[in-house]
Order: C-alpha cells, then sequence, then structure tokens
C-alpha cells in the first residue's frame, strides 16, 4: 500500500468509526509505524482534513464523517450532494474549496515525448529567481523547501516552459508545469512533464500529477504524457480564505 492508499485508508477507517481511534490501532491495522499514521493525520489536515485528537484518538470531523456516511464515494462530489456539505461545514466559518483529480503513471505508456526547444534539467539551485507568479504552477514559494526537481525548454536564452517537482510525501513528487503564452500549443508541456516523471523514477520515487476539474487543457497534457486518472480530492476552507481567493477585500 503507498502513502496516498494509506491516507485514505485512514480517512475511511475514522469515517466508519463512531468512536475515536488510536494511532496505535491505525497502525497496527495498516501495518505501519505509529510514527507514520501520526505524519499521514498531519499530512490530511494540511490538505483540509477535519481529524480532531482527543486523549482517546483520532476522531473525523461529523460534517465529514456525516458526508461521506450518507453518499456512495461515486456520488460524493456531485452539485446536489456538495451542497449538503457546504450547508454543513457553514455552521463551522468554512466553505467547500479545491476540488482536482490526480494522476498517476502507467508505466507501460510514460515514454519520453519530444521538444521542440532543447531540454535542461534544474535543481533548487537554480530555482531562486523563478519564484514568480509565471512560474506558480511548477513552484510553489510558500513551500519552497519542498522544491526538488525542475526541467526547463528554452529559446536561445529564454526560458519558454519549465516543470517542477515537490516532494509532498516521502515516496512522491508532484509534477506542475508552466509554459509562456506565445510558446503554448507545441508540445513543450508534454515533453516537459514526461521527460520529469521519467527522471523522478530514475530516482525511486513515484511521480504524481494533478489538474483542477476544468482544466481540461491539463488533464489533456497529463494523458498524452501515460498518467491515468487515480483519485479525487475535495477540502474545505476558511470562509475568509475562501473569499479572498475570490477576490474579495
Amino acid at each position: 500500500m503507498n502513502a496516498t492508499a494509506r491516507r485514505e485508508a485512514i480517512l475511511q477507517k475514522l469515517a466508519a468509526s463512531r468512536e475515536p481511534v488510536s494511532a496505535s490501532a491505525l497502525a497496527g491495522q495498516l501495518g505501519v509505524s505509529r510514527q507514520i499514521v501520526v505524519g499521514d493525520v498531519a499530512l490530511l489536515r494540511a490538505g483540509g482534513a477535519r481529524i480532531d485528537a482527543t486523549p482517546r484518538g483520532y476522531l473525523l470531523g461529523e460534517a465529514a464523517a456525516g458526508y461521506i456516511r450518507r453518499f456512495p464515494v461515486e456520488h460524493c462530489f456531485e452539485a446536489p450532494a456538495l451542497h449538503v456539505l457546504e450547508d454543513a461545514v457553514r455552521e463551522q466559518g468554512a466553505k467547500v474549496c479545491f476540488m482536482a483529480e490526480y494522476f498517476l503513471p502507467d508505466l507501460g505508456a510514460l515514454r519520453p515525448l519530444d521538444s521542440p526547444y532543447p531540454l535542461k534539467m534544474l535543481g533548487p539551485a537554480d530555482f531562486g529567481p523563478l519564484y514568480t507568479g509565471t512560474w506558480s504552477n511548477a513552484l510553489c514559494k510558500d513551500r519552497r523547501e519542498l522544491d526538488v526537481l525542475g526541467i526547463g525548454a528554452y529559446d536561445g536564452g529564454e526560458l519558454a516552459g519549465f516543470a517542477a517537482c515537490s516532494a509532498d510525501c516521502e515516496g512522491m513528487w508532484q509534477i506542475g508545469v508552466d509554459v509562456l503564452p506565445a510558446y503554448r500549443r507545441q508540445g513543450i508541456a508534454s515533453a516537459l512533464t514526461s521527460r520529469l516523471a521519467l527522471a523522478i523514477l530514475e530516482r525511486d520515487k513515484v511521480p504524481f500529477y494533478c489538474a483542477a476539474w476544468s482544466n481540461l487543457r491539463s488533464v489533456r497534457n497529463a494523458l498524452r504524457c501515460g498518467f491515468r486518472p487515480a483519485w479525487v480530492e475535495l477540502n474545505v476552507r476558511s470562509t475568509a480564505f475562501v473569499e479572498r481567493m475570490n477576490g474579495a477585500q
């Protein structure tokens, strides 16, 4: 069981229980150490999961637990169901926020795609001047310590496209990619994504890719590179955070 599947299993076990579940109990059920479970819970919380720590163990916030129990998995993210979740979390000063689809590589389909421009591998020492809005899908300045590897496409001395990955957990690195508007629709994104994925595999890590549901261009890039849909995520954030995202003053 990989880290992502293990965290999903933790959520499912907490959702199925109306009593707190200790980290030791979860560790025993999943065949890992207690420390790994503690780390997984911390990452789940950082991703927006409402997990409460009690003296007796972890307890999934009632809004999330009730929602998961009420709807079949395949219907959890349908609009009518989301209204139910939105109503439940509103009392906690929160709103539904990010919804995304995640992709894992099909090793039988993943291959290096051609680039119309020369490519160059980059590392953290090269990233400093790239922490700008132009490359915000590839790099995140608020979590720059996680950015570990990148690849750029160059038109002469100009960086035309850039993909990088962040070590979001011990064994899996997430890929993000940006291409300047004038260079799009030339296959640069696919060349960068596919080659970075292969470089990640060479380092004994699992590459994964994320796209917002409505970003069909990004989804097509993932599929073209040999990635396949693996899981979906939805989180809730504070009402103030969502309003800031929407440009509220």
